[in-house]
């Protein structure tokens, strides 16, 4: 398993905007190849984090274009580039809680 974690940065006044966009491309964005999980956290400022869990690297790097193409949807409320790094998952942990 593979975690492609993006750092990024709202606009302050564009946060609601952004967060109603991502829900429109909520089906586009699951049906990534290989995506298992998506995580995206937000502070009050704008600073943010996706976190991804995708099968594995080779199927990450295949669909690097479709997620580029997802995160131009968001170009207006951007302060500048997101900057996506790829990890290795070497520990995958929840409670019991989580699944109820």
């Amino acid at each position: 398993m593979i975690a492609r974690i993006t750092t990024f940065k709202f606009k302050k006044d564009k946060r609601a905007a952004a967060i109603k966009t991502m829900e429109k491309l909520k089906p586009q964005i699951m049906g990534l190849p290989g995506m298992a999980h998506f995580i995206n956290a937000i502070d009050e400022e704008g600073h943010g984090y996706v976190v991804s869990l995708v099968k594995d690297r080779k199927t990450s790097e295949q669909s690097r274009e479709k997620v580029s193409e997802l995160w131009s949807q968001f170009a207006e409320y951007l302060e500048g580039k997101p900057e996506p790094r790829t990890y290795d998952v070497v520990a995958d942990w929840q409670t019991a809680a989580a699944h109820a």
